[in-house]
């Protein structure tokens, strides 16, 4: 549980660094990296085992984050690769999810993650930490929080259902989530390759 919980924590610290510099929408995409991850750990790890149909969408989809990340092109930033390591963390994070699905209950594994992320933000927060400046701001920080619980509540419950490579791949809805939010907030829509690759 508590590696669990800091490989969450530093995938949610990793890509809070990356959207710094990265549009929020590409970001996303780049995090679908995520369930390819997956579905490679699952077989050595979980002996979950792929098939040739999954195997060949692993690798569609790695060719798909590719061109979206465009690895030696203008458009290419180094924060691209927090985000590679975001969603390796994620994937990690899923993986031994599902190892502990047999042992601990959904809310007991929610509750492991959640505590250990306040605290070791906490710990943070003294030093560059910054009240939100006004109350909508501050209630939407509280949603996030809300919303990022019952997510991941969400998550660990489908896995103790299901195998991790089956699971995982529901993950691409995000993407959609995070194309409309990023456009009904911000007015912005991904760049023709981001949607591409996606």
């Amino acid at each position: 549980q508590l590696a669990r919980s800091m490989i969450q924590c530093l995938s949610n610290c990793l890509f809070v660094a990356a959207i710094v510099y990265i549009p929020l929408a590409d970001a996303a995409a780049i995090g679908m990296m995520g369930p390819l991850i997956v579905a490679l750990l699952a077989w050595p790890l979980l002996q979950e085992r792929t098939s040739v149909p999954h195997a060949t969408a692993i690798v569609i989809g790695f060719i798909g984050v590719l061109i979206i990340i465009r690895p030696g092109g203008a458009v290419f930033h180094p924060s691209s690769l927090l985000l590679i390591g975001s969603a390796t963390c994620f994937a990690l994070y899923q993986i031994l999810t599902r190892m502990g699905a047999n042992v601990d209950s959904p809310a007991t594994t929610t509750f492991y993650s959640s505590a250990f992320g306040a605290v070791a933000m906490l710990a943070v927060l003294a030093f560059v930490g910054q009240f939100p400046a006004n109350i909508p701001d501050f209630l939407m920080f509280c949603m996030l929080g809300i919303l990022g619980g019952a997510g991941h509540y969400c998550v660990v419950r489908a896995l103790a259902f299901a195998p991790a490579n089956i699971i995982a791949p529901f993950q691409y809805f995000q993407l959609l989530g995070s194309v409309a939010v990023v456009f009904i907030m911000f007015g912005q829509l991904p760049a023709a390759a981001t949607w591409a690759g996606s």
